[in-house]
């Protein structure tokens, strides 16, 4: 386990393999968003490059909200030959436009829960606007689907609660 006044970063062995668990608090949002952001972006970064394969075998992913952002994870996916099953955006066609740039054949989504219900994914990269993201990740989170979401993870106290509440139930990791 790793402290640090911006940071807890929770490793965990598991029976499958290792995997890493974030928690946030709400002194460290509130005192230093901008040096957390930075280093939660680093941490990402990192996380995407190391963290990617379950024993030997790709991780099934699904990335919710294809826009600018969407972009710079799909393309270090594709980098890393990741199994990319399932796109989603309300507007289909940019899932439609991904799937051909990057030369996934991901299934095509225009609901996220939708998809988290259908899809077997491992894990779920959310690349929507920051006031989504909290209710996307309470629900991955109930499907045990590991989760990478872009910042912030919520706007609220509120929100980190309900996360909170539903990393603490979850068998995600």
């Amino acid at each position: 386990m790793i402290f640090s006044r911006f940071l807890k970063i929770n490793f965990v062995n598991a029976r499958t393999c290792g995997a890493v668990k974030i928690i946030f608090t709400k002194n460290d949002v509130e005192k230093s968003y901008f040096l957390y952001a930075v280093i939660f972006t680093f941490f990402i970064k990192w996380l995407i490059m190391k963290k990617t394969t379950v024993c030997g075998g790709n991780m099934k992913t699904g990335v919710i909200g294809i826009g600018a952002i969407a972009g710079v994870h799909l393309a270090v996916l594709e980098k890393m030959g990741a199994d990319v099953v399932a796109l989603c955006d309300i507007d289909t066609e940019k899932c439609h436009a991904a799937n051909e740039k990057f030369g996934f054949s991901a299934r095509v989504y225009s609901s996220y829960i939708e998809m988290l219900d259908k899809e077997e994914l491992d894990i779920v990269h959310i690349c929507t606007p920051h006031y989504l993201h909290a209710e996307m990740i309470c629900h991955a989170l109930k499907k045990n689907i590991n989760v990478l979401c872009e910042k912030p993870v919520a706007i609220s106290y509120e929100q980190l609660d309900m996360i909170e509440a539903a990393v603490n139930s979850s068998r995600a990791q």
